[in-house]
């Protein structure tokens, strides 16, 4: 059975279509878990109505914490109420990446225990330019990655990620629940237990309201990197 956590804060304006789309394109052997991260909007009354159709879909309230905690929150949930689950997945709540793309990912579960979305590995494409300042600055951090961490991954930052459950099994523990960076350190750490991680290219859906400030991510990025590197 498959898990599709949704880390959700204030998204009342780009959770609907989401959960549209996934709910009617996951009708069979599939739980939907949306942690409202403390949303001050109207995201609850929106997930408790489409509760009412759809008795595969739970929402889990958590005072603001960031979408870290909001992610490690739901994979404890499902570890522990779950048990029949065997591959826990995490999406963004925006559809930049619809089901038909994250179905790609699904293809790889057999051979593989970590699969990524990526956006910048070869095949994936975009539906609009990046910025300069931010391709620039994306490409340099996923170096950095590479570099410090020796994760060969092309976009570790991309909202779409599958777990088996034995790899969180082992490893969540060990995972903080930084704001922006405990992708890294989901990856990092499946990597040290010889887990095999899969990228898989997407077309990604670029949506406004975006909440990563840039500036304010690459210092927790760069933290996080050199703590992982000599823990």
């Amino acid at each position: 059975m498959l898990s599709i956590i949704i880390p959700a804060y204030n998204e009342e304006k780009r959770i609907k279509p989401t959960l549209n789309e996934y709910l009617n394109f996951y009708k069979k052997n599939t739980e939907f878990i949306v942690v409202n991260d403390g949303s001050t909007d109207n995201t609850e009354k929106i997930v408790k109505r489409f509760q009412k159709k759809y008795k595969n879909l739970k929402l889990i309230n958590q005072k603001n914490q960031g979408k870290g905690a909001a992610v490690i929150n739901g994979m404890k949930y499902i570890l522990k109420n779950l048990p029949n689950c065997n591959l826990i997945a995490f999406i963004d709540a925006d559809n930049s990446i619809i089901p038909k793309e994250f179905n790609k990912l699904l293809k790889y579960t057999k051979n593989y225990d970590v699969i990524i979305a990526s956006r910048h590995c070869k095949g994936a494409k975009i539906d609009k330019k990046e910025i300069l300042l931010e391709k620039i600055t994306g490409r340099g951090f996923n170096l950095l990655v590479k570099l410090i961490l020796g994760l060969k991954i092309d976009d570790t930052q991309c909202g779409a990620k599958i777990f088996k459950k034995q790899v969180l099994n082992k490893i969540l523990k060990k995972i903080k629940p930084d704001k922006w960076s405990f992708d890294i350190s989901l990856l990092y750490h499946a990597k040290k237990n010889n887990f095999k991680i899969k990228e898989v290219p997407i077309f990604w859906y670029s949506k406004e309201g975006s909440k990563l400030n840039t500036k304010k991510a690459i210092p927790g990025f760069i933290k996080t990197l050199i703590k992982l590197r000599f823990q």
